[in-house]
This record gives structure tokens, C-alpha cells and sequence, in this order.
């Protein structure tokens, strides 16, 4: 295959793949046992911003914000219910049947990742890498840091 067939090639490629795209997931907040699990979750706009509650109890919950911002009305057990935040900023919630149930959102503005995991929460910077096609054809990376 020639040098400018295989330029051809990858430039062809570069077209089809296009810039990359993040990936959004949701986040499970398990009722069990008259307690929200986790109780407490760190997400990021754009990243994992939707949050789903699953009524995993036998009796009905509700999922009520302190401000009522939001509110799933009654759970029956099976049920569940999803938020997506877009604001950053934390987020207290209740049972309304069962005012002990307690738990907290905090929402993180775009350009931050966390990961929960065994309640304890991480956050740290992201970067984007991109490459670019020149016009003679080539691709080029950004220079690394060093």
C-alpha cells in the first residue's frame, strides 16, 4: 500500500470516528432496609448526573427534596425513580412516610470526575486530548508534558 493510499486510509477514519464522546451513566441509589444506599453521592454534570432510586423494601418511600425540588410520589416496593441534576450544588432529600430516611446529592459542575465507591468519594481533574488531521495529511498529536 503507497504513502498516499494509506493517508487516504487514515483520514478516512479520522471522518468516521469523529471527536470522542463521553460516556453518561447513571447512578443507583438502592431503599433497603428503611435507608437510602449509599446515603450520601458525589455526581458530575455530564458525566453521571442522573441519579435512579429502586424501592427495594417491602413497605412504600418516597425520594423528596428539602426544597422540593424534586419528588418521586409514593414508591411502591419494586418502583423506582430518576433525577437528572443539572445544577451544581447538594441536594438533601427524605422519605416523606419515613422522615429518619435521610440522604444527600452533591452535584459537581462539568470539567471534574468522581467515583464512589464503598462510600468514600474521589474527585479529580479531566483533561481532553484531541488530534487533529493536517492538510498535508498527516496526523498530528499535542506535544506530551512532561
Amino acid at each position: 500500500m503507497g504513502s498516499a493510499t494509506l493517508l487516504v486510509v487514515l483520514f478516512s477514519l479520522a471522518v468516521r470516528l469523529g471527536p470522542a464522546q463521553a460516556t453518561v451513566s447513571t447512578v443507583t441509589v438502592q431503599i433497603d432496609g428503611f435507608q437510602f444506599v449509599p446515603g450520601t453521592i458525589t455526581v458530575v454534570i455530564g458525566v453521571n448526573n442522573t441519579v435512579n432510586w429502586v424501592n427495594g423494601d417491602g413497605v412504600a418511600h418516597t425520594v423528596t427534596a428539602n426544597g422540593g425540588s424534586f419528588s418521586s410520589g409514593t414508591m411502591v416496593s419494586g418502583a423506582n425513580f430518576t433525577h437528572t441534576f443539572n445544577t451544581p450544588g447538594t441536594f438533601g432529600y427524605h422519605c416523606s412516610f419515613h422522615t429518619f430516611m435521610t440522604g444527600t446529592v452533591t452535584v459537581l459542575g462539568s470539567g471534574v470526575t468522581s467515583t464512589t465507591s464503598s462510600g468514600s468519594t474521589t474527585t479529580s481533574s479531566t483533561t481532553t486530548t484531541t488530534s487533529s488531521l493536517s492538510a498535508a495529511g498527516k496526523i498530528s498529536l499535542p506535544a506530551e508534558k512532561v
